[in-house]
């Protein structure tokens, strides 16, 4: 039996999730994992009849699918003000949907770097409104997603902060994000396993035991950014950092990153969990995906 199960966010023939389940079980059996992208209802959240949600989880057992599930990107972990406005109540509200789905983990992006606050008051008020949420809602996890923008907080070492101080939150390596912010750093096996040795070396072995992961291909562009150390300040000399910036999903046989070389990292590595992947192909590429990882 596979370590990894794969599957896609939605389906290329339709969004809607029941419909895009029905599709994916009986012409994608192969694929156990499906993750329900909430991210088209960006303001207007769906509402689901208990018939609904009862048929979409017979489906998942008959069919030992593990599901997952993605906020919309309009809630906002970093933003007090909307946070308290209505991104928490929205949050809720996702977390339960998902939780009657049968899913057993929602998915965030974190959200923008906010004017004025330093790493650490990004990392607290994460913090805060993580276990503000959970709180309220049990039997479901929250995964904090790597993000792909230089904007955006959701850094690998800011989410393990993150992680580190609040149960029931996990990580969600995105390995297009990673690749993307970094500038196209996944060149090798080896930078692959730098990433996941980092996880195991903070958080242990347990974090690559049920580990939720995206997969897609991404164009992105690079961001210098001068740094403002004080050796910069005492010697006048800019010190530029090549970040990049993620700009669009792209299908996964443009290479970038190389699917072949992070698949190899993680089974190599042990790794056990789930690859959603987000390319535009997205149950054909899961597919890709599937195959490549059991032919290695």
């Amino acid at each position: 039996m596979n370590k990894v199960r794969f599957g896609p966010s939605g389906t290329t023939k339709t969004l809607e999730p029941l419909e895009a389940l029905k599709y994916l079980v009986n012409i994608f059996s192969e694929l156990k994992a499906f993750e329900i992208p909430f991210t088209m209802y960006q303001y207007q959240l769906p509402s689901y009849s208990t018939q609904y949600m009862e048929s979409f989880q017979k489906i998942l057992k008959k069919h030992g699918i593990y599901a997952s599930c993605h906020a919309p990107f309009t809630i906002s972990l970093t933003n007090s003000k909307q946070f308290h406005l209505y991104g928490k109540k929205r949050l809720l509200k996702v977390m339960k949907l998902a939780k009657r789905l049968g899913c057993n983990i929602v998915v965030i992006h974190p959200g923008g770097y906010q004017e004025g606050l330093k790493k650490e008051d990004h990392v607290k008020l994460v913090v805060k409104h993580c276990k503000e949420v959970l709180n309220e809602i049990q039997n479901i996890d929250l995964g904090l997603e790597i993000t792909g923008k230089h904007k955006q907080f959701g850094k690998l070492e800011e989410l393990i902060s993150v992680v580190q101080q609040v149960d029931k939150v996990r990580i969600v390596l995105d390995w297009a994000h990673i690749h993307a912010r970094n500038g196209g750093i996944l060149k090798s096996v080896d930078d692959v396993i730098k990433v996941l040795l980092k996880l195991e070396n903070v958080l242990g072995k347990e974090a690559l035991k049920n580990l939720h992961m995206h997969f897609t291909g991404v164009e992105f562009t690079i961001v210098q950014q001068p740094t403002l150390s004080l050796e910069t300040f005492l010697t006048g000399k800019k010190e530029i950092i090549r970040e990049g910036s993620e700009r669009k999903h792209l299908p996964i046989n443009q290479n970038s990153p190389d699917p072949k070389l992070v698949l190899k990292a993680i089974k190599e590595f042990n790794v056990s969990g789930t690859m959603i992947c987000e390319s535009p192909l997205r149950e054909k590429d899961a597919i890709q995906l599937l195959k490549v990882y059991e032919a290695l």
